[in-house]
């Protein structure tokens, strides 16, 4: 589970763009604070007993707060197939 490896991520996440995480094994079990990265926003897609997988999987993104503060959820699927989150963020500085 990402929970058991957080003190290793966050030593090791990039500052200033989003970073993307599978295979997290969060459930409905683990709460979000036990992933949690100070100066960081996380959104993720837990996987489902419903979705027919038990076992692994997940997956999360997670924004600097001095990069972005400003994003939503867009879609998120978790099937036997396939499983994914689209997050939108609006940065704070864009190219001209």
């Amino acid at each position: 589970s990402i929970a058991n490896k957080i003190d290793e991520l966050t030593m090791t996440i990039p500052p200033h763009s989003p970073t993307i995480i599978t295979e997290t094994c969060l459930n409905q079990y683990i709460s979000d604070s036990a992933a949690h990265i100070t100066g960081f926003s996380m959104c993720g897609q837990d996987r489902s007993a419903e979705a027919g997988q038990c076992r692994g999987g997940g997956v999360c993104i997670y924004i600097n707060g001095k990069w972005c503060m400003s994003y939503c959820s867009i879609g998120t699927c978790c099937s036997p197939e396939v499983e994914f989150l689209a997050v939108k963020c609006r940065p704070y500085y864009l190219p001209r």
